[in-house]
């Protein structure tokens, strides 16, 4: 697979008319950083990597492989945004079925 995070950081920047000093701002990520990134250096902190896809609203999958987002992943991170941040919730999990 290949890291496309470079083509990604490109798109977004033209779309949202952001600079890299804007979204060194935005991300806490150094301008240098984002730099080696946007001229095709893979990233090596996955630390750094996720905090640009959060700053940017992307998965780490859309920020390192241009990859679209899973309709029942957005379905999940929707209810996460969502429900997560109004209170808090029991899960509780049963087998409705016994194995033979």
């Amino acid at each position: 697979m290949e890291i496309k995070i470079a083509k990604v950081l490109a798109r977004i920047m033209k779309e949202k008319k952001l600079s890299i000093k804007e979204i060194s701002k935005m991300s806490g990520i150094a301008e240098s950083t984002l730099f080696e990134w946007a001229n095709n250096r893979e990233p090596r902190s996955p630390v750094k990597a996720k905090k640009l896809a959060e700053a940017l609203d992307l998965t780490l999958d859309q920020l390192l492989f241009d990859e679209p987002i899973k309709k029942e992943a957005l379905q999940i991170e929707q209810i996460i945004k969502e429900d997560f941040v109004a209170g808090t919730f029991e899960i509780t999990i049963k087998r409705v079925k016994d194995k033979k």
